[in-house]
């Protein structure tokens, strides 16, 4: 039987292997569906890097980390507070965070590139993939083209305040609000800070 480090980094190969196959089909996809499919991977590469740091695999998680973040170049500055976290507390002290992982993250798509997704996840045995699907996202299939406007993502947000990363990521400057409604009935978080 492998050691318990083995059968870590086993885990963890299986996590970011995951991930690249689901990466290249989506690149690999028709165009038709690709532009469906590309919402998918930002948050799946959050989920699988904040499961790694939530599992203690602080440099596992930060390889993984950069080794992707540059696909992702509109999301920025939501990256440097992701990439900033170095523990396990670190995530339960980060609105930011706290909001990806209590929140599920929208993703609307077309019913052909959704059957396509489920069928190539099940055929590649990619269970842990499926896993954060279900448990992180909701995923809204549709007949017919998605319109553009379409909102994506998660219903939470952040103000804008300074934040020093070398330093614990809540102080006593800033508090959060507890969860506020929106007129469309979904969670928000706020982070305020007082100066």
């Amino acid at each position: 039987m492998p050691s318990p480090r083995v059968q870590s980094d086993l885990k963890n190969f299986k996590m970011e292997d995951s991930f690249l196959k689901l990466k290249l089909w989506i690149e690999d996809s028709l165009d038709l569906f690709k532009n469906d499919l590309l919402p998918l991977l930002y948050p799946v590469y959050l989920h699988i890097y904040f499961d790694l740091i939530v599992q203690d695999e602080i440099e596992s998680a930060k390889k993984f980390f950069g080794l992707y973040k540059e696909i992702f170049p509109d999301k920025i500055e939501e990256m440097k507070v992701f990439e900033s976290i170095n523990s396990p507390q670190h995530m339960h002290e980060n609105a930011l965070v706290i909001g990806f992982r209590t929140n599920k993250y929208f993703v609307v798509m077309g019913r052909y590139a959704y059957d396509l997704l489920i069928n190539f996840l099940e055929e590649n045995n990619l269970i842990y993939i499926l896993k954060i699907m279900n448990q992180y996202m909701e995923i809204k299939a549709q007949s017919g083209p998605r319109a553009e406007e379409q909102k994506m993502g998660i219903d939470a947000y952040v103000e804008s305040c300074p934040l020093d990363l070398n330093t614990s990521l809540v102080s006593t400057e800033c508090e959060e609000s507890i969860l506020a409604r929106s007129s469309t009935g979904m969670t928000i978080w706020r982070l305020t800070c007082f100066s």
